[in-house]
C-alpha cells in the first residue's frame, strides 16, 4: 500500500513538470552524527525556507550494514506523511496536504521528521537520492518547486564512529632520570620527522610525518585501542578497533603530533576498551583495566603502580619509588628481550651514533651502557600484551 501511495506521489509530480518552476524548494538537511555499536540513534531531518508546502517526496540512502531502520516521528505533523524502508538502505518519504488546505510553513531549522535507527557499527554517508521525483516539493497548488542544483537543496550527512579524547601517561625506562624523561634526542635534532612505525612489526601506515618535532618531545609513540567484553586476557590483536601515533613527552604525557593536544580516536563503542602502547625499542604494555570514558574523554596512567598494566610487575619495571615504566631492550620490536636483540641488533650497531633501535638510553650513541644497563638487565623480559 505504501509503495502504491509513494508511486502515485512521484507520478503526480511528473505530470506537473510542464508547470513553470518559480518558488524554490526548501533546503532539506541530515546531520553528521556519531554512534556506537548497539546504540539507538535518532537522525533529525531539518528544513530551511519551508514555505507554503503542499506535497513532498524524498529518498534517503544509507549503508544497511551500518544502520538498521526502526521507525520515524512526524515532528512537524505534516499531513499524510508516510516513511518506510522501500529496500535495505533506502528510506522513502511522501506527504500530501489535502488540496484546498493552506500550505504548510515551518520555521527555519525546524525538524520535519526524525528517523530512528539501530547502529550495527561502522560509518556511512546519508545521502539524498534526487532522481527528479524521488526528491521533490510542491506548493499548496501542487506546483513543483525548483530544486536545482541538487547540492544546494539537499544536504547530505553521515554517521561516524564515536570520537574520544584520550589522556595517557607512561614512561620509557631508557631515557628516564630524576622523575622525568630526557629529551636529548630532540635537543640534538635526531628524531626524524617521519614516524618509525610504518614497517614490521607495527605496520602503521599514516600519517607519514610532521613538519617539525615539538619541544619536550622524547620520541614517537604508537597507541592502540582494543575492545574485549570478555576482559583483558582476551584483548588480542584481532580486537583492535583504533590506533594513533603521537609523541611521548618528558613528563610522560602522550600528545598528538603537535605536542599540545591529547590523542583522539574514532571508535565503534566506548565500552570494554583496553589501551596498548608500543615503542620502537621498549617492551609494549596494555592497561590492566578497561578505559572509563566520560563525555568523550578517557584518561589512563600507566606509571603510578605495578598494577596499572596487564601482567603487573612482570610486564613493566620500577624506575624509582612511585614510578613505573616500559622496559628497555627490545631493539627489534618483537615483544621479547632476548639474544636476537644483541646478536642481530646491538652487536651490529655498537659504536654508531644517531636515531638507532639499539640506543636504549636515548643519548644518540650505542655502547656498553645500552647493552649492560638495559638489555642485559632485562634479558628474558617479554610483553604480556595478549
Amino acid at each position: 500500500m505504501m509503495n502504491k501511495i509513494n508511486h502515485l506521489t512521484i507520478l503526480f509530480f511528473s505530470l506537473l513538470v510542464q508547470v513553470t518552476l518559480g518558488q524554490n524548494a526548501p533546503v532539506t538537511m541530515v546531520p553528521e552524527v556519531t554512534c556506537g555499536i548497539g546504540e539507538q540513534i535518532n537522525i533529525p531531518v531539518t528544513v530551511i525556507d519551508f514555505i507554503n508546502i503542499g506535497a513532498l517526496s524524498l529518498t534517503l540512502n544509507f549503508d544497511e550494514a551500518v544502520l538498521d531502520y526502526q521507525s520515524f516521528s512526524n515532528n512537524s505533523n505534516f499531513p499524510g506523511l508516510l516513511i518506510f524502508e522501500q529496500l535495505p538502505g533506502k528510506i522513502v518519504v511522501s506527504g500530501l496536504n489535502p488540496y484546498g488546505n493552506p500550505g504548510i510553513t515551518l520555521d527555519d531549522n525546524a525538524v520535519l521528521f526524525t528517523l530512528n535507527f539501530y547502529c550495527l557499527g561502522g560509518a556511512t554517508s546519508l545521502w539524498w537520492n534526487d532522481l527528479g521525483g524521488t526528491c521533490e516539493y510542491a506548493d499548496d497548488q501542487y506546483n513543483p518547486l525548483n530544486d536545482s542544483p541538487t547540492c544546494s537543496f539537499y544536504k547530505n550527512g553521515s554517521v561516524n564512529y564515536i570520537t574520544i579524547n584520550l589522556a595517557v601517561k607512561a614512561y620509557l625506562e631508557g631515557p628516564f632520570t630524576g622523575g622525568q624523561m630526557s629529551s636529548q634526542l630532540n635537543d640534538l635534532n635526531i628524531i626524524p620527522t617521519s614516524q618509525p612505525y610504518a614497517s614490521a612489526p607495527w605496520y602503521f601506515g599514516c600519517p607519514s610525518g610532521v613538519a617539525g618535532i615539538p619541544a619536550s618531545a622524547v620520541d614517537w609513540i604508537l597507541v592502540e585501542l582494543r575492545c574485549s567484553p570478555e576482559g583483558p586476557a582476551f584483548a588480542t590483536s584481532d580486537k583492535k578497533v583504533a590506533e594513533n601515533l603521537g609523541f611521548i613527552m618528558t613528563d610522560g604525557t602522550i600528545r598528538q603530533t603537535d605536542g599540545l593536544h591529547n590523542l583522539q580516536f574514532s571508535v565503534p563503542t566506548i565500552d570494554d576498551l583496553y589501551i596498548v602502547i608500543y615503542h620502537r625499542n621498549h617492551v609494549s604494555v596494555m592497561a590492566s583495566v578497561s578505559l572509563s570514558v566520560i563525555s568523550g574523554v578517557g584518561a589512563y596512567d600507566f606509571s603510578n603502580d605495578e598494577f596499572s598494566v596487564w601482567g603487573g610487575n612482570s610486564a613493566h619495571v620500577q624506575l624509582s619509588p612511585g614510578f613505573w615504566g616500559m622496559a628497555a631492550g627490545d631493539s627489534n620490536g618483537d615483544g621479547y628481550i632476548n639474544s636476537s636483540d644483541k646478536n642481530d641488533m646491538i652487536d651490529l650497531t655498537i659504536g654508531l651514533k644517531g636515531y638507532l633501535q639499539t640506543d636504549f638510553n636515548f643519548d644518540s650513541q650505542v655502547n656498553n651502557m645500552d647493552k649492560n644497563d638495559f638489555w642485559a638487565k632485562n634479558l628474558g623480559f617479554y610483553s604480556k600484551v595478549p
